[in-house]
């Protein structure tokens, strides 16, 4: 008997339709909206952001300054292997110059990011600025090989910049933004072989360069001309570039409590989680592409 009594209490005595249908309703209309609301949310995903111009271009002229820096002695270094006295056999000085070349390749793979994006990119550009004036000005073998280490210490700038367009950017707008990263690389290297060829030996080409320090220093122009640049892009940098990796606690502030704990564990990705079968082939094929380059052009 109690347990007809408990149902009937649970049992509305009225069924009230109107009620029913009105949930429903309400229901339907939350869901239409909620459709909606994401339908717009992913018409503005879509549409691309557009680029901070001024970053950018800022970006740009720090990217194209390590290629600059890298390709500007090519033109110039077997004559100025022999002409300094390193060698007095010119079929050595293939051996030579080739280590001088790629030393600075060498040392860019002992750099690294810790102190943040905007120090690194223009610490190093400065650094590899003086780096390059003073290898134009070198008479002796080690003080080529110093100057291109110096140089080459600054690798980790073009990671740096990498990195700092990926956070300047979003999503919708990255894709363009390294083809940006790309096109600086390449015209950095465009523009150092023909300067460096072109500037060599001012004193015979430039009647105002016709002094006793040109001709003792024949090769130092175009590496003043590279070192230039270099200042002025950092001193751009300086004033227009801000720095965009934030204090720990300013990144952590941006997630919940659980994630940044989750963070803290985790510690990010492992090297092994990174090197998937995709990444390794891609990296083996660009190593191989820039090896075949190189061959080719020392040839």
């Amino acid at each position: 008997m109690s347990h007809l009594v408990v149902s009937d209490e649970l049992t509305p005595l009225i069924q009230n339709d109107n009620a029913n249908t009105s949930i429903q309703d309400e229901r339907s209309g939350n869901q239409i909206e909620d459709s909606e609301r994401n339908q717009v949310e992913t018409n503005e995903s879509n549409t691309p952001t557009p680029l901070p111009l001024r970053a950018v271009s800022i970006i740009m002229l720090l990217r194209a300054m390590n290629p600059l820096a890298f390709e500007i002695i090519f033109p110039f270094i077997n004559q100025m292997v022999l002409e300094v006295g390193v060698v007095d056999n010119p079929e050595e000085v293939g051996f030579y110059s080739g280590l001088i070349e790629s030393i600075f390749s060498l040392v860019s793979l002992v750099t690294a990011d810790h102190v943040g994006r905007k120090p690194i990119i223009l610490w190093g550009t400065l650094a590899m600025a003086l780096s390059t004036a003073f290898f134009g000005m070198s008479k002796t073998l080690l003080a080529m090989i110093l100057t291109r280490c110096i140089g080459g210490a600054t690798g980790s700038v073009w990671v740096a910049t990498k990195t700092v367009m990926g956070e300047y950017t979003d999503r919708t707008n990255q894709g363009k933004a390294f083809q940006l990263i790309t096109v600086a690389y390449r015209t950095g290297q465009i523009l150092g072989l023909p300067l460096g060829g072109l500037l060599a030996h001012p004193e015979r080409n430039f009647s105002p360069f016709r002094s006793r320090f040109w001709v003792e220093n024949p090769f130092a122009l175009p590496c003043f001309v590279s070192a230039a640049v270099a200042i002025v892009s950092v001193i751009l940098g300086y004033f227009f570039l801000d720095e965009t990796l934030k204090p720990k606690e300013k990144r952590y502030n941006n997630f919940e409590s659980s994630e940044a704990t989750d963070i803290d564990n985790h510690g990010g990705s492992s090297l092994k989680e990174i090197l998937t079968p995709q990444v390794v082939g891609l990296l083996l094929n660009n190593t191989l592409m820039c090896f075949v380059s190189e061959v080719l052009f020392a040839l």
